[in-house]
């Protein structure tokens, strides 16, 4: 079986999303390919821009990965993911709704936007409601 998502490409501006508008993991719709099929369509919408800046040490953190999982905490859905560019910069673009940021830099360890590197199933990490574009959402990872 599968689950389809449709991701836009970058610099359009529009939000991923799966088959049938699911908005969580546990609401996608599972397929099983038996040969041909077709029907599998979408309509993106206009996403909402989270963008800020991964530091290490007070240091750009260049390549790290920031997800945007979609809360509640229980929730390992992924609505967008995003490396950072040289100077710990990165952009994302999400429908609305509430996320937990995750960062992985460097290590196994993740890290979340309040600076917390607790598991996100017992972190006391923020969450961040999102409906509109928001700058300056930067992680300090120490």
């Amino acid at each position: 079986t599968y689950c389809i998502q449709f991701v836009p490409p970058a610099g359009s501006g529009l939000a991923p999303q799966w088959w049938k508008a699911a908005t969580t993991l546990g609401a996608v719709s599972e397929i099983t390919v038996n040969g041909v099929m077709d029907g599998f369509d979408a309509s993106l919408a206009r996403g909402f821009t989270v963008s800020g800046r991964v530091t290490s040490g007070g240091a750009p953190a260049a390549s790290a990965a920031v997800w945007a999982n979609v809360a509640p905490r229980s929730s390992f859905y992924s609505a967008a993911v995003a490396l950072t560019d040289a100077s710990g910069n990165y952009q994302l673009i999400v429908p609305a709704g509430t996320y937990y940021l995750r960062v992985v830099f460097n290590a196994p360890k993740n890290w979340y936007w309040n600076g917390t590197s607790q598991p996100v199933a017992v972190c006391p990490c923020s969450a961040l409601t999102v409906q509109t574009d928001l700058p300056n959402v930067n992680v300090a990872i120490h």
